[in-house]
C-alpha cells in the first residue's frame, strides 16, 4: 500500500464524515429556529466545532473580541 493512496483514502473518509455531520446538524438547526441571541451562526459554529472535537468557537471569539469589562 503506497503512502499517497493511503492519505487519499483517509482524506476521502474524513470528508465523508464531515459531510454526514453537516447533514445531521442541518436537521437539528432549521432556519425557522433562528434566534438573534441564542441560536445563530456563532452558536452553530460552536456546536459544529464541538462535534469536530476542536476548539470552541465562541470561547475563542469572546476572548479575542470581547475582553472582560473592567470597572472604572
Amino acid at each position: 500500500l503506497d503512502t499517497v493512496g493511503l492519505l487519499v483514502r483517509m482524506r476521502v473518509g474524513v470528508c465523508a464524515q464531515v459531510a454526514e455531520l453537516i447533514s445531521e446538524l442541518a436537521e437539528e438547526w432549521p432556519g425557522t429556529e433562528y434566534d438573534l441571541l441564542h441560536r445563530n451562526c456563532c452558536t452553530f459554529a460552536d456546536t459544529f466545532a464541538k462535534a469536530l472535537q476542536t476548539r470552541r468557537v465562541l470561547a475563542v471569539w469572546r476572548t479575542t473580541h470581547h475582553p472582560p469589562f473592567t470597572s472604572a
